[in-house]
């Protein structure tokens, strides 16, 4: 027996055998993601999360942050319309002077940045992940 999907194709039967949404090291789903902070979250346990961010130890932090951004559609709406505001501003790379070197070198970075190898208009949105989860370093 074939079966077909909503516009008439074959569906690879195999395929739905498959698991589909597995955890990965990087994405969603992290093979580490087996505490959820935001379980019996009371105003000591917040505070000690953040301390152990503060100290250099951000896990339950990062974890308690895309839980909120999971749970909450307001903040994540929000914080979205943050990210394509930043994402959808022009992005313009001008020389320190009107000195060769300093020409070339804008030339250079704006290669580069907007349009080259790393297409910073297109990894913005992803970069400005970082505004729900702060930063935690030197």
């Amino acid at each position: 027996m074939t079966l077909y999907d909503a516009y008439g194709r074959p569906v690879d039967i195999a395929q739905l055998r498959e698991e589909q949404a597995a955890p990965t090291m990087t994405g969603v789903r992290n093979i580490y993601s087996v505490m959820h902070p935001s379980v019996g979250l009371t105003p000591e346990k917040l505070g000690a999360i953040l301390r152990q961010a503060e100290f250099g130890d951000p896990f339950l932090y990062l974890e308690l942050a895309e839980e909120m951004e999971e749970k909450d559609l307001h903040y994540l709406a929000v914080l979205s319309t943050r990210k394509e505001t930043v994402a959808g501003l022009q992005m313009a790379v001008r020389p320190a002077s009107g000195d060769a070197e300093d020409v070339r070198i804008a030339d250079q970075v704006r290669d580069l940045l907007l349009g080259g190898t790393l297409n910073l208009a297109s990894v913005c949105f992803d970069i400005l992940d970082a505004l729900g989860k702060g930063f935690f370093g030197d």
